[in-house]
């Protein structure tokens, strides 16, 4: 519990560096928070899906709600509830843990109203966890992998705090308007960390 509790708080803290907030332009046709069959969620407007592993949790509508400071009618897919769901900056689609071992996986976008690459954006990541004093980050170089047959700009980093050492995977695609990031979060090193995106599809 305190690893999953460490884990979750740090990624709460991190990658919410942009309020989810009204935004000014008009939601794509295509738009969708994705969906649930079984242990799958697949979400065709992200281009993604991803099988929940054997002994994982994923939080749910409720949770993912609570995150974003949303009532849980804002997650009904009906279409005004998804074009209000679409204008935020920040939208939390899908976050999965691993209850014994704290490792976790969640998907979000952010939308941006300048023409940036995922390069840019991880930049802007890398050099507000500089400014993060309470905790130790070793941030590496930026990298490109595959995941489920797209290619995505990667920052690796390690934060250390209270005794602990977390790594996070950010992986980074533009997606017209919006940046579609996946965290993978492991306190078993880089290696672990990587290996839980071979989940998805």
């Amino acid at each position: 519990m305190k690893k999953t509790l460490f884990i979750l708080m740090l990624f709460v803290s991190i990658v919410t560096f942009a309020a989810a907030k009204d935004a000014p332009s008009a939601a794509p046709t295509d738009f969708s928070i994705g969906e649930w069959n079984g242990n799958v969620y697949t979400n065709d407007f992200l281009g993604i899906s991803y099988k929940l592993p054997d002994g994982w949790t994923k939080l749910s509508d409720e949770e993912i709600a609570a995150l974003m400071n949303l009532s849980l009618e804002m997650l009904n897919d009906n279409q005004k509830a998804l074009a209000d769901l679409a204008k935020l900056t920040v939208v939390y689609y899908m976050l999965a843990k691993n209850p014994a071992t704290g490792e976790n996986i969640s998907v979000f976008t952010e939308k941006v109203h300048l023409d940036v690459t995922a390069i840019y954006y991880l930049e802007n990541l890398k050099t507000q966890l500089s400014t993060i004093t309470a905790i130790n980050y070793k941030i590496g170089e930026f990298t490109k992998e595959t995941v489920g047959g797209r290619e995505y700009d990667v920052l690796t980093v390690t934060a250390e705090a209270s005794g602990r050492t977390l790594t996070q995977k950010y992986y980074c695609y533009k997606l017209g308007k919006y940046f579609l990031s996946i965290i993978a979060s492991s306190m078993n090193g880089e290696k672990a960390a990587a290996n839980l995106v071979k989940a998805f599809d």
